[in-house]
């Protein structure tokens, strides 16, 4: 069997695939939110009431902000438990883009009074910090320190389809999974182009500013590729490998292997291989505050530019 030889690989810049928002207006002002969310409506304009599902489960209102691309803000108001901000909001700033994101906001600017301090202040629920990379997952390894909870899924035809490190319930975990696979059974776009993506998933942070004072979550994990290594080795344990990992991804195919010391021997070289250049933690998460400024207040001077035309 040839032994691949690596090619360059390619990283996107870091971007936010997902964003989740509360944030407390001031109980003189609660009344008057409610009643421009309900004018804004009722003028046929941008939003439409959602009136049942699990959008209402924790609160009274529920609003959908249309975006472009079928995309849509969720937007709730009025608790229905005292604990929790006046308001929420949640949305994918990825897919809905630079414009979508200035609808998001300057709707919520012209109903909230206080809004760019209830933004300042506001608790990020949840955030996806994400990139693409343009390499099969089936050809990456992943390793956590300390070691966390790995869970795998595959495809009908048996091919890792995504990896998670973590448990779903943490408020930390990395999701590595197959984007050009969900673009085509999700959205139906069929591309040639291989991407896989890695998405940092944090919840409840007291607000933007933890981000700043947080431990870099991505150094704990490490990356290596599996063509890399395999380029330098060419005994029978590795050439299996290779073969394994085509079909169900490097990580399952290392712990299939029933002889542990087989198994840590190769686990252990693996990780004495050359880091990707691509993989850098320190560089990775350096752009996280440059997207979530993209995402919030966007370009300003474009943003400027739009508002002199619209006074000329």
């Amino acid at each position: 069997m040839a032994i691949p030889q690596p090619t360059a690989i390619t990283r996107t810049p870091v971007f936010i695939d997902k964003l989740s928002l509360t944030l407390h207006v001031p109980t003189d002002e609660q009344d008057a939110v409610t009643e421009n969310f309900h004018q804004t409506h009722l003028e046929g304009l941008e939003i439409e009431r959602v009136q049942f599902g699990e959008a209402l489960k924790t609160y009274q209102y529920a609003w959908r902000l249309n975006l472009d691309n079928g995309e849509f803000c969720l937007i709730q108001h009025s608790p229905r438990r005292g604990r929790s901000n006046f308001l929420r909001i949640e949305f994918n700033p990825a897919k809905v883009g630079r414009v979508g994101c200035d609808a998001v906001f300057q709707l919520l600017a012209r109903s909230i009074p206080s809004f760019a301090s209830a933004l300042q202040n506001a608790r990020v629920t949840r955030i996806d910090i994400a990139f693409d990379v343009d390499h099969p997952i089936s050809r990456l390894l992943v390793f956590d320190t300390p070691r966390k909870q790995v869970s795998r899924t595959f495809t009908t035809q048996g091919e890792l389809n995504a990896l998670t490190i973590g448990s779903l319930e943490s408020d930390r975990y990395l999701l590595v999974y197959d984007k050009r696979l969900e673009d085509e059974v999700c959205n139906g776009r069929i591309t040639a182009r291989i991407k896989t993506r890695f998405e940092l998933r944090l919840r409840d942070l007291s607000s933007f500013a933890d981000l700043g004072r947080i431990h870099n979550p991505l150094m704990n994990y490490t990356v290596r590729e599996l063509d890399f290594a395999l380029a330098q080795q060419s005994t029978h344990e590795w050439k299996w490998l290779l073969h394994a990992s085509s079909i169900i991804g490097a990580q399952a195919a290392l712990s299939l292997i029933q002889n542990r010391t087989v198994r840590r021997r190769i686990r252990d070289a693996l990780r004495t291989i050359p880091t990707p250049s691509w993989w850098n933690p320190e560089s990775i998460w350096s752009e996280v505050p440059a997207a979530l400024r993209y995402v919030l207040i966007g370009d300003l001077q474009q943003r400027q530019r739009r508002n002199l035309r619209r006074i000329r």
